[in-house]
């Protein structure tokens, strides 16, 4: 009983919970970040193909290659 009323009253397991929750939302961050550089370092070097995601989101439409008004 003494345990659940020191953690009660210091807020040791809410803390580590908050901190635990923080570096997990951080590593998912970290990983889609090392994920859009990998993917922009082989656009890179390859170059967008026909219909891609980086085509369309460079302004020109995939379909006929003319810029497309948003």
């Amino acid at each position: 009983m003494a345990c659940v009323a020191g953690d009660r009253y210091f807020g040791v397991t809410s803390g580590w919970i908050r901190d635990v929750a923080t570096a997990q939302a951080v590593q998912r961050r970290l990983q889609a970040l090392q994920f859009d550089w990998a993917s922009e370092s082989v656009r890179e070097v390859l170059g967008p193909a026909e219909g891609t995601a980086g085509r369309r989101r460079s302004g020109v439409c995939w379909c006929c290659g003319g810029s497309r008004r948003t």
